[in-house]
């Protein structure tokens, strides 16, 4: 009988053993799963937050100023592109975006009325004149209301006349230059 009873004390333990094994998993893996989801949010959200980022960095940034090496990510589909100060249209050649002849882009409604500069979160669009131009690409805008000051967004004049940050699914490098209120992005 001692045999019997030794070897149920020994499958209760061993029993309670995998069971509280199996309570720290379950709670371990819940943890974990919702750390990750902090981490891995909707990719969406995340452009959206980067992009805000960015119009804090650019209303902080003083007159001839100089922001060199800044990270920013954007999700593929997506691009930023900048407005020049008094035009309602931006336009060039951009070989980046396959933009080989002089094409433009109407400023979008969501920029506001006036001639002010303009820099947009917006859906990426094959076809240069229409990126952003549809109010639904348009996810958000922000002029001088938004800076507190007027700025003019322009390009590097290497790769592209207009600023132009692309989607990928990478961190960018992009540089960042305040000459007179008028911001150049190059990347």
């Amino acid at each position: 009988m001692d045999k019997r009873a030794e070897a149920t004390s020994i499958s209760l333990e061993t029993l309670g053993k995998v069971v509280l094994a199996v309570i720290v998993l379950i709670v371990l893996w819940t943890f974990v799963a919702k750390l990750m989801g902090t981490f891995s949010s909707d990719k969406e959200q995340a452009t959206r937050r980067n992009f805000e980022t960015l119009v804090a960095t650019l209303t902080d940034m003083e007159e001839d100023a100089t922001l060199t090496n800044y990270p920013i990510y954007i999700e593929d589909g997506f691009v930023i592109l900048g407005y020049w100060t008094n035009s309602n249209a931006i336009g060039g050649i951009c070989p980046t975006i396959k933009v080989t002849e002089q094409q433009y882009n109407t400023k979008p409604t969501a920029c506001g009325l006036g001639n002010t500069g303009c820099l947009c979160l917006c859906e990426e669009n094959s076809d240069f004149e229409k990126i952003c131009h549809e109010d639904t690409e348009a996810m958000v805008c922000k002029n001088a209301d938004d800076f507190g000051k007027d700025l003019s967004f322009e390009g590097n004049r290497i790769s592209c006349d207009f600023a132009l940050i692309e989607g990928n699914k990478n961190i960018q490098i992009i540089n960042m230059t305040n000459n007179d209120n008028r911001i150049v992005i190059s990347s």
